[in-house]
């Protein structure tokens, strides 16, 4: 039986099919960023809605087999919502693969995926803000010489949480360094490189565990994050974690506290 063309799509569906990845949750925020294999890109928000997909007419083209010709729209908030289109490989919104539907609210993680591409939503601070405070601020920065100077600096001396992207060989941690260099906290740049950890140890490795925890937890052991107070970390890779560890980083780098396991009480 032929199966009938994607809404808003003409002729057959030529998507190809992709195994699911996890993915996480997010809010409505000015500035959409997309990026993933190579691609990166800003757009506008304001009041009008986004389309995604591979065709001429959307507003977010992309051209990747991943993508169905009209795969999703974003259409801003209060709250922001992403409605897959019926395509073929679904749109990931809060750790679950929606395909068609009807639009899912957007809420913590400040993301969406499609294919192998990551949609970031962020509030972007007016320009002529020169000093930054709040653990609820995320910042966006280009890694390349153009995008250091002024704003790292100002960035620096604050207290938010940094998102990096650029592809391999930028210098991702080159600026990380800078913004620890330039923040004066007197505690050490912690690097945790994600795809590293053992599979099986990775939630101890991160978060800590208390005495007791688990078979074999004969002390409580301090995790990375916790032993990184007072001082910067710089997560790589975390898209190779459990979308479950993901959800618990998430809610640390957000809330700046840690939950060992085994124990009921934040740090």
């Amino acid at each position: 039986m032929k199966r009938p063309p994607l809404p808003g799509a003409p002729g057959v569906d030529d998507t190809t099919p992709l195994v699911p990845m996890s993915g996480s949750a997010a809010h409505g925020g000015d500035l959409l960023l997309v990026a993933g294999e190579g691609f990166f890109s800003t757009y506008e928000l304001g009041d009008r809605e986004l389309v995604i997909g591979r065709g001429e007419d959307c507003d977010v083209r992309i051209e990747h087999k991943a993508l169905s010709r009209r795969h999703a729209v974003l259409r801003v908030g209060p709250p922001a919502t992403v409605q897959d289109l019926g395509s073929t490989n679904g749109t990931r919104i809060g750790g679950a693969v929606h395909k068609g539907g009807e639009p899912v609210a957007l809420a913590a993680a400040d993301s969406f995926h499609v294919g192998p591409f990551s949609f970031v939503l962020v509030a972007r601070a007016p320009r002529e803000e020169h000093s930054l405070s709040g653990r609820d601020v995320l910042r966006v920065v280009d890694p390349t010489p153009k995008g250091v100077p002024a704003l790292v600096r100002d960035i620096a001396a604050s207290a938010v949480s940094v998102l990096i992207l650029g592809e391999t060989g930028v210098g991702k941690e080159v600026l990380a360094e800078t913004l620890h260099e330039l923040s004066g906290r007197v505690g050490e740049l912690t690097r945790i490189n994600c795809a590293a950890l053992s599979e099986t140890l990775l939630e101890s490795e991160l978060f800590g565990h208390e005495k007791g925890a688990f078979t074999g937890a004969a002390a409580q052991k301090i995790g990375l994050l916790e032993a990184a107070d007072g001082g910067t970390v710089f997560l790589d890779e975390v898209g190779e974690l459990p979308l479950s560890i993901q959800a618990k980083l998430l809610r640390a780098v957000e809330h700046r506290e840690v939950l060992r396991i085994g124990s009921t009480r934040p740090i």
